[in-house]
Formats: structure tokens, C-alpha cells, sequence
């Protein structure tokens, strides 16, 4: 597989093709849309690496997206350091189940509490426990080797009470745009609703 080049598409990694009715498409399309999310235009810290996190609902569009630190990324494939102090803190918990409480504690403080850095953290932190332990990080190739990984979560709530929670991957030398994150969303949910139509979004 050729390495994505400046200003192509970016590759989707570990999906194969999905199908999703275009009604359903389009309203996750526009929960992208609807969300106003840029990708924060700040100068990465020098000890960023190329690998970003992304922390995406379908209902409500993107929540956080960050340039993970070196730090950071280093736990990812360690399982050391960040990644292994937060399952010290809370051992009761597994990771994915510490990610979606994260986020359902973030999705409900007020817009502004939601801009704080630190709370912002905690999300991305607990979203790259969670990448650690899936199949689809397992998927991800060395960073020496492409342009740069990109790490995507996305939940949503199901009609039968689930909170359902899939991951997506891609390679690409820039941050992804909405119109990247709608197309992952909808692979993950047409790939998800095949197995599972009963766990539908409750909005959709």
C-alpha cells in the first residue's frame, strides 16, 4: 500500500467496503458539519509526534482531536508510563469502559468547561488506553514507515440502550477534516449495523 502523498485522500485501514443507506450517511454528515469542529489550529509542542487521537460522536460530531505527544504515543505501544497509571488509578474499570464514562462526563459539562485543556487530556489519554487494547491499533504500522497514523473513536447511543463504541484508522500526513471523520463514521457504522441492525443510532 503506497504512503499517502500532500493533499490526497487519506487511506482507511482494516475496512473493507460497507454499506450504509445514504439517508443514514447523510445525517452523519451533517453531525459533522453541524458540530463547527476545526482541527485546533495551535503549533503542535515539540514533543509531538505525527499520530493523532480523535474523539468523535455520531450524534454530535467531534468532541477532541489532538497531536498526541511522543510521551504519549510511547505508552501506546509500551503499555507503560500514562497508559498504565491511569489503570492504577481506576483497576475496577477495563479501558474502553473508562473512555465512554470520560466522555459521558465531558459530553455533559457546559461548552465552555469542554474548552479547558486539562479535561481535554483526560479524554485523549483515555482514548489511547482504550486504542492500545483494540484490533484496530494492532493494525497500525510503524510511524517510520508512513506519513503519519490517525486514531479514531467513535460512539454512539443505540436504540436498544447501548452505548456502542468502534474505532477507525487512517494514514495521512495532516489532520483529518470533517468530511474524513463523517466517511469513517459511516465505515464503522455500516460495518457495526451489519452485525448488530438492532444497535442502531436512536436519532437515525
Amino acid at each position: 500500500m503506497d504512503n499517502a502523498k500532500i493533499g490526497a485522500p487519506k487511506q482507511m485501514i482494516g475496512t473493507s467496503m460497507h454499506q450504509l443507506n445514504e439517508a443514514m450517511r447523510k445525517r452523519v454528515a451533517a453531525a459533522m458539519e453541524k458540530s463547527g469542529w476545526e482541527m485546533d489550529p495551535e503549533t503542535p509542542a515539540i514533543s509531538a509526534v505525527r499520530c493523532w487521537f480523535y474523539s468523535v460522536n455520531i450524534h454530535r460530531g467531534p468532541r477532541v482531536a489532538a497531536m498526541v505527544s511522543q510521551d504519549l504515543y510511547r505508552s501506546v505501544v509500551s503499555g507503560d508510563g500514562i497508559i498504565a497509571e491511569l489503570l492504577r488509578q481506576d483497576p475496577k474499570h477495563k479501558p474502553f469502559e473508562q473512555y465512554l464514562g470520560t466522555v459521558a462526563e465531558f459530553d455533559s459539562l457546559p461548552e465552555a468547561s469542554q474548552r479547558d485543556l486539562g479535561k481535554r487530556n483526560t479524554v485523549i489519554a483515555c482514548l489511547a488506553s482504550f486504542a492500545r487494547t483494540t484490533q484496530t491499533w494492532g493494525l497500525a504500522p510503524p510511524l517510520n514507515e508512513v506519513p503519519g497514523l490517525h486514531f479514531v473513536a467513535i460512539d454512539w447511543q443505540a436504540k436498544n440502550g447501548a452505548h456502542v463504541l468502534r474505532s477507525g484508522l487512517a494514514i495521512g500526513d495532516a489532520p483529518l477534516t470533517k468530511e474524513d471523520l463523517a466517511e469513517i463514521a459511516s465505515i464503522q457504522l455500516g460495518l457495526h449495523l451489519a452485525r448488530c441492525p438492532q444497535e442502531s443510532p436512536i436519532d437515525f
